[in-house]
């Protein structure tokens, strides 16, 4: 190989043989090689870090799907958890309610001075305590340690009357309840309904007793069309037909 007028001769000579051939490289061809070998360099390497930071964000990507599945895996169990803890406090407070006599029970449900409670007439002074529940039925499920309430059974679209005048707290939509609506009463009071078709009224709005807070309905977990109903008092569940004057036997 030899430089000549500035470009390249190359000279070829096979083995075995004495003919010699030439080829010159004009600086033409020699800048593009140069160009062409520069441009595949560069493509390679760009390839290999592009490839490599594909591969990190895949890694990445995955490694992200796996936390979320992880997280999501946890979640769940303490939601099984906490629904777990709920009932077992439930169990527990309607036992401990179950088991205390009337002098303690009466202790439990002392109201503030304004308002006194007397067991057995079961009223409040500036509040009657001896109401009509929700509305008119048979009852399907009693109250028990493990039932917080009543199941009145009733057609389906019958109104949900208000038993005592509160306001409401919340309403939504439950797995277990279906359609369900909080009412809060005076002292600690609170009434809940459970399985409703519809609610006629808004969350915060003042309800005056009688008044109309839904239908009954057949939603969530339920056999029938049917309104679960709780009574609530400072946090313990108590069991309502023990407050209305209706027979227990025949909810008619």
């Amino acid at each position: 190989m030899r430089k000549r007028e500035k470009g390249l001769f190359l000279k070829i000579i096979p083995e075995g043989s004495s003919k010699v051939r030439q080829i010159y490289l004009s600086p033409l061809i020699l800048n593009f090689l140069r160009g062409f070998l520069f441009f595949i360099f560069s493509f390679l390497i760009f390839s290999l870090i592009f490839s490599i930071w594909m591969f990190s964000n895949f890694t990445k990507m995955k490694l992200l799907e796996y936390e979320v599945q992880k997280a999501k895996h946890q979640e769940k169990k303490i939601i099984e958890i906490e629904k777990k803890l709920q009932k077992f406090v439930a169990f527990s407070s309607q036992l401990e309610n179950l088991l205390k006599p009337e002098k303690v029970l009466k202790e439990v449900l002392k109201l503030e001075d304004t308002f006194s409670y007397d067991l057995s007439k079961r009223e409040f002074k500036g509040l009657t305590f001896y109401f009509d529940l929700p509305v008119k039925g048979l009852i399907s499920n009693f109250f028990s340690p493990i039932h917080p309430g009543v199941d009145i059974v009733a057609p389906l679209g019958t109104p949900v009357k208000s038993p005592l005048e509160g306001i409401v707290k919340e309403k939504g939509i439950d797995e277990d309840f279906g359609l369900y609506l909080w009412v809060d009463h005076k002292n600690g009071i609170k009434t809940f309904y459970g399985h409703l078709k519809e609610i006629t009224v808004r969350k915060g709005e003042w309800v005056k007793r009688g008044e109309i807070l839904g239908k009954v309905g057949n939603t969530g977990r339920s056999t029938g069309p049917h309104l679960h109903f709780e009574l609530w008092d400072r946090g313990f569940p108590v069991d309502p037909l023990n407050f209305t004057n209706y027979n227990i036997f025949t909810l008619k």
